[in-house]
């Protein structure tokens, strides 16, 4: 799999449940990169019993990959099937497997003209554009996002839709572990759990946290591309910024919320 996940702090994810899907039956190298400055890989075992880290650099050489290809054959691995869900770091890896079978995963649709994507859209659009014409297959989130990758991206390969679905079984454990903290509320709270990025609508929470000043809004994500109108939030008295928590934090920072909200644009 190669991904820009981070496995130790990304929540349960489309690349964790694939990978763990996956993993019943094959074993499974889920790729993930640095900063430019890692030499080497760096193989590290995960919870998952068949799932084991590949950590690389963003920016691979030829010594990186030819070690990439010694771990697969050593692995016995000769015709891997390529899970694809980053389409800028990989490309010369992917030129280095002749014999891989290539699906991407499109998880978001990325040629839709919004101005919600964060600077550096339109390489990811030429990179993504590139390497749909080399796939072998697309697994697409939605039928929205297929059409897209049709009508927009070019893609004229075989194609299925598998809808997204909610990672039920382990949210409803966690909230019978955290039943004492639901049956308990304590002050009313409002929970975020994704990226704080353009995609957020700053004017409509601004206005809602400053209507409910007796409220407590948290926010669980990564904040590496915020701006200033996420610091003007960030600031008000009744907003807390958890940032990137663990999986086992985040379900119960869900539980003891009141409710949930998806303040996109």
């Amino acid at each position: 799999m190669l991904t820009w996940s981070n496995w130790q702090t990304e929540p349960r994810s489309n690349r964790y449940h694939y990978a763990a899907r996956f993993s019943a039956d094959l074993p499974v190298l889920f790729l993930q990169h640095g900063d430019a400055t890692r030499k080497g890989i760096l193989v590290e075992s995960t919870e998952l019993l068949r799932v084991d880290l590949v950590n690389v650099s963003s920016a691979l050489d030829q010594s990186d990959i030819e070690e990439i290809r010694r771990l697969l054959s050593a692995r016995g691995i000769r015709r891997p099937l390529v899970w694809i869900y980053d389409p800028l770091h990989y490309r010369d890896l992917l030129r280095a497997l002749p014999t891989a079978f290539r699906v991407y995963h499109a998880t978001e649709d990325y040629f839709a003209e919004t101005s919600n994507w964060n600077a550096g859209i339109d390489t990811v659009r030429d990179a993504l554009s590139r390497l749909l014409r080399d796939v072998d297959f697309l697994v697409a989130c939605s039928q929205g996002v297929a059409d897209s990758y049709r009508k927009l991206g070019g893609y004229a390969g075989p194609l299925i839709v598998a809808n997204n679905g909610c990672d039920a079984e382990f949210l409803l454990e966690k909230a019978l572990d955290n039943s004492r903290v639901m049956s308990h509320p304590g002050v009313s709270s409002v929970i975020f759990q994704g990226g704080i990025n353009q995609r957020l609508d700053y004017e409509l929470l601004l206005a809602l946290i400053r209507r409910m000043p007796d409220w407590q809004f948290r926010f669980c994500g990564s904040t590496s591309v915020a701006g200033d109108d996420w610091r003007r939030i960030e600031q008000m008295p009744n907003v807390a910024c958890l940032r990137q928590v663990s999986v086992q934090d985040l379900a119960r920072a869900m539980c003891e919320a009141t409710v949930g909200i998806i303040p996109f644009k």
